[in-house]
């Protein structure tokens, strides 16, 4: 718990960072963050995960992405999102197509963990203004 709270601490403090909670009523079960929103070239990373697994494939995921996106568009002024994920994460990307991001590229051998190293999908959307 402490490392969390200091990890919530740290986007607080920090300009180029926005992190949301993702509730249901008063239920945490998610975050979604924006980083890189001081960018000269107004590209800013998205990352989000919901962590209480009986919200998965429920559109959870992809309603507080689409909220997001309105929110980087209009008050951020942003002109691209990127996104990255595993390539086995077929949730994931789904999620992040359904809202028009793109697949981008692939890094290969780029991620590791169980063990192993994965391809990493690199996502992207260009706002709409």
């Amino acid at each position: 718990m402490e490392g969390q709270v200091q990890y919530v601490k740290a986007c607080l403090l920090n300009e180029d960072t926005k992190l949301f909670g993702i509730f249901d009523s008063k239920k945490h079960i998610g975050n979604i963050q924006i980083n890189g929103l001081l960018s000269i070239h107004r590209c800013a990373e998205l990352t989000y995960v919901i962590g209480d697994k009986s919200y998965w494939g429920k559109g959870v995921a992809s309603y507080a992405i689409s909220e997001t996106i309105k929110k980087c568009t209009n008050e951020y002024k942003l002109n691209k999102l990127i996104a990255g994920l595993a390539k086995d994460n077929v949730g994931s990307a789904k999620v992040l197509e359904k809202n028009g991001f793109k697949l981008e590229g692939v890094r290969k051998n780029h991620l590791f963990y169980n063990g192993h190293f994965h391809d990493q999908h690199d996502y992207g959307l260009i706002l709409k203004k």
